[in-house]
């Protein structure tokens, strides 16, 4: 590991100062040389949200390593999608690259190196527009380190600035054509992550999210991201806390994983069906696989979502 990680490092933060504090930790052990913090404001009227939004910022007080920190804060609430973007709008006017986080999302240490490396490897490859660091479905191939995917995995990940300006061109965030939504599904070979996407895509105005135009941005244009053979930023921000992530999902739940370096790279750079698919039928045989292994815990967590919903 270098001294200090060579690209930017943004981390994206609300109101969690506890999940912050941990995903905090592991980026100080890769030393950036900058770090962007893009923070929300609290709500209107929500006396809790102001004292834990000033508890989160006060985490990037006094950083433990010799570091650029520079602070997009907003002074009012502007919501997860327009915070996000006019966040990273903020951050690739300056940077050409970066790695992103999100408050709830916990890397390893070899993820900012897997990174950096892929970063410069594909640079100059228009069809690649991002890296994961998510694998939902881990397993060993000493062949290569990572494969391609037409899915864009984003809790924890990399791009280039060149990639989020072709996508801030486009800016559609719902009304997609039916062949439009048709193009995005052919893209999408697991079934049961075809019918959620689409799903999503229909819905999408209800939603407060990026991530769902960012996604289909990509499919819509057969855009690659790079995808590790094991996981290397794993979500531990499931909970009420959370924005769109309130279930304690089980499925989704994938501990840290490692890698080999030096980095084993595929020889063509083309999207693996066949991992896609086999990541789709992985993660729909878990909700049933979980769930006969560990009944009770599910049923913790089923409990807790409903009763949540009740209340509202």
């Amino acid at each position: 590991m270098k001294d200090n990680n060579q690209t930017p490092v943004v981390i994206i933060v609300f109101r969690r100062p506890e999940t912050t504090a941990r995903v905090l930790a592991q980026i100080a052990l890769a030393r950036p040389a900058k770090l962007y913090v893009i923070a929300d404001g609290p709500r209107p009227g929500n006396l809790a949200d102001s004292d834990l939004v000033d508890r989160t910022r006060s985490l990037f007080v006094d950083l433990n390593w010799d570091c650029e920190l520079v602070e997009i804060y907003a002074t009012s609430n502007m919501g997860l999608k327009n915070r996000v973007i006019s966040g990273l709008d903020k951050v690739f006017e300056s940077e050409s690259r970066a790695i992103i986080l999100e408050d709830d999302c916990l890397p390893s240490i070899q993820f900012f190196q897997y990174a950096d490396e892929i970063l410069d490897k594909y640079e100059e490859s228009p069809e690649v527009f991002l890296v994961s660091g998510n694998n939902f479905a881990p397993r060993n191939r000493p062949e290569n380190s990572y494969y391609f995917s037409t899915h864009a995995n984003i809790w924890g990940w990399a791009t280039w600035s060149k990639s989020w300006t072709e996508f801030r061109k486009e800016p559609k965030f719902g009304g997609w054509s039916d062949s439009e939504i048709s193009q995005i599904g052919s893209q999408i070979p697991g079934a049961g992550q075809r019918r959620s996407f689409v799903k999503l895509v229909k819905t999408v105005e209800k939603l407060d999210s990026w991530a769902v135009a960012f996604a289909a941005f990509g499919y819509l244009h057969k855009k690659l991201s790079v995808v590790p053979f094991q996981n290397l930023v794993t979500n531990v921000g499931f909970g009420l806390d959370s924005t769109h992530t309130k279930f304690e999902s089980y499925v989704d739940e994938i501990p840290l994983g490692e890698l080999k370096f030096p980095l084993a790279h595929p020889v063509a750079v083309v999207a693996s069906t066949s991992e896609m698919r086999r990541e789709s039928r992985l993660k729909s045989a878990r909700w049933i696989s979980y769930a006969l292994r560990h009944p009770i815990d599910v049923f913790g967590r089923f409990f807790r979502y409903a009763t949540y919903l009740l209340r509202r």
